[in-house]
């Protein structure tokens, strides 16, 4: 059975497995974690179940709310890793999976925010030939300006663009 639900992308349909949830009138993607409030951490679960939990409330964490939705942003360092061409972990601990062979932004400051410098930091995969997993061709920082790009297979060199 397949399902088109108007927050995944239109028209497009998805497998029902593939579906997110809905969680007081907004939808969320399979596997997002949102805050509701500033206690509590929710994640979009199979099946389109909600799970939350309580969060401390500490001073490092501000909340507000963007277009209905509360957004909740720690002063604290995070780090975002990629362990392989399809093993990421988030920002938020969380490990996941892009099998897909697209481009992907890994990180990129928040609209509006004038406290950091402007970037983009991308990956470009491609399909392999034999075997049906993507890899990770280039990785690509976008910042002041210029795009720094490094390229499977290119050791030691970068390409830089204005």
């Amino acid at each position: 059975m397949r399902f088109n639900h108007e927050g995944i992308g239109g028209d497009e349909c998805v497998p029902m497995a593939q579906c997110g949830c809905l969680y007081q009138g907004f939808y969320y993607k399979l596997g997002e974690t949102f805050h509701p409030t500033k206690q509590e951490k929710c994640q979009c679960q199979d099946n389109g179940s909600v799970l939350c939990e309580e969060v401390p409330d500490t001073d490092e964490t501000e909340c507000k709310v963007v277009d209905g939705v509360t957004q909740c942003q720690s002063d604290a360092l995070g780090t975002c890793v990629v362990t392989g061409d399809r093993s990421y972990v988030s920002f938020d601990g969380l490990a996941f999976e892009i099998p897909g062979a697209c481009s992907y932004i890994l990180t990129e400051t928040c609209a509006g925010d004038d406290s950091v410098r402007s970037f983009v930091v991308k990956i470009e995969k491609d399909s392999r030939q034999k075997r049906k997993v993507s890899t990770i061709q280039a990785l690509s920082v976008e910042v002041y300006g210029l795009t720094l790009t490094m390229t499977r297979g290119k050791t030691g060199t970068v390409m830089v663009r204005r």
